[in-house]
């Protein structure tokens, strides 16, 4: 609740400093930046993907084609990086949601046991690594 009030209090001083209009369009510009914050992430991670896997975006994209893998990371990507919705992921990856939802399932029930598994997991650490890194210096101090 504390949070809430100074938020308002915030607001309210902003828009006694600089006006209605200009308080409406700097709400606006964040919720852009954000939006584009999200973007420069997303094609981040899809390129990642496809430089582990030694694919194109188009390929990767492509409905007839084996880089069922390379999606399932995008999708697991996608949601825990950026929190976008299977709805949304399966938007970017032209697939069904139901689809995405199976890769999500895939990646979570990996066995490191499993030799196949293990060389896919280690894809997804490589991966993981590369994205936390950039959030982190590039997403992050923009």
């Amino acid at each position: 609740m504390k949070k809430d009030f100074a938020v308002l209090e915030e607001l309210v001083q902003t828009l006694e400093e600089i006006g209605y209009e200009k308080t409406v369009e700097v709400l606006k510009s964040s919720r852009n930046l954000i939006k584009d914050k999200d973007l420069v992430l997303q094609e981040y991670i899809i390129n990642c993907v496809c430089k582990c896997f030694s694919i194109s975006k188009k390929e990767l994209l492509e409905s007839k084609n084996p880089y069922t893998d390379a999606r399932a990371i995008c999708s697991i990507e996608l949601k825990g990086h950026i929190g976008y919705s299977q709805s949304k992921i399966a938007s970017i990856l032209r697939r069904d949601d139901s689809v995405i939802s199976k890769y999500i399932k895939r990646i979570n029930f990996l066995d490191e046991g499993h030799r196949e598994d293990r060389k896919l997991i280690d894809k997804i650490d490589d991966i993981e690594k590369k994205v936390r890194e950039f959030k982190t210096n590039i997403i992050n101090k923009q």
